[in-house]
């Protein structure tokens, strides 16, 4: 396998159902604009693995591609990611709570991701 992500790239959110695949870098950049899967505030939002479910490290500033490789070039199995993903969620749901404010939130950072 080749050490560089291939395309397309998918985003897994760690907080909602959203998926979102990138099949170029271009898309990538317009959608995410900034990101940073090595701050602990992006890793936490999303999973960013490549068409081999790898991990990738991706570094983007004003829509400028900075970083873009693998983490490990190990795949991770779908079930590993399904339990990634379940954990995630389940530790966002417990500290957000269901209050008025948490399902306001949830509900701001999901528009804000679509556009």
């Amino acid at each position: 396998m080749d050490p560089k992500p291939i395309f397309p790239l998918r985003l897994i959110s760690l907080t909602d159902d959203t998926v979102r695949e990138f099949s170029t870098l271009d898309e990538a950049l317009g959608w995410l604009e900034i990101w940073d899967s090595d701050d602990p505030t992006y890793a936490e939002d999303a999973l960013i693995l490549d068409r081999y479910n790898r991990r990738v490290r991706l570094k983007i500033e004003g829509m400028r591609l900075l970083l873009l490789e693998l983490y490990d070039p190990t795949p991770l199995s779908e079930e590993i990611i399904h339990q990634i993903v379940e954990q995630s969620r389940q530790r966002w749901q417990a500290s957000r709570g269901k209050s008025f404010w948490a399902r306001l939130w949830q509900w701001l950072t999901s528009f804000f991701k679509r556009k």
